[in-house]
């Protein structure tokens, strides 16, 4: 999940789920840009709710998706054309996000 917000919940749709192997490692990351003077106090949580045995959802995953093909001059207006993502038949998107970086 990536977010930008002081507050974010990802809740699945109804009857999905991520499937996770025995002893899996799972990755936690936090950025955050030191915009104050003053320290700052930062904190995340993470809660997963375990299904029951041989409950089958449908299972989710995970696809994080952008270009780097492109220059933003320094102090210079610029747009650059947007990149599409083709979805391929079959597949579900139920949530997406953006991310950016500025100075």
């Amino acid at each position: 999940m990536i977010t930008q917000t002081r507050d974010e919940t990802l809740e699945l749709p109804p009857g999905v789920a991520f499937e996770l192997e025995a002893n899996q490692m799972i990755r936690l990351e936090a950025h955050y840009l030191d915009y104050f003077p003053e320290p700052i106090t930062t904190s995340a949580e993470v809660v997963f709710d375990v299904l029951p045995a041989g409950e089958a959802p449908l299972v989710a995953d995970f696809l994080f998706y952008g270009t780097t093909s492109f220059l933003l001059p320094k102090g210079k207006e610029t747009t650059i054309p947007w990149h599409y993502l083709q979805v391929p038949a079959g597949l579900q998107v139920f949530a997406m996000t953006g991310h950016t970086h500025a100075q």
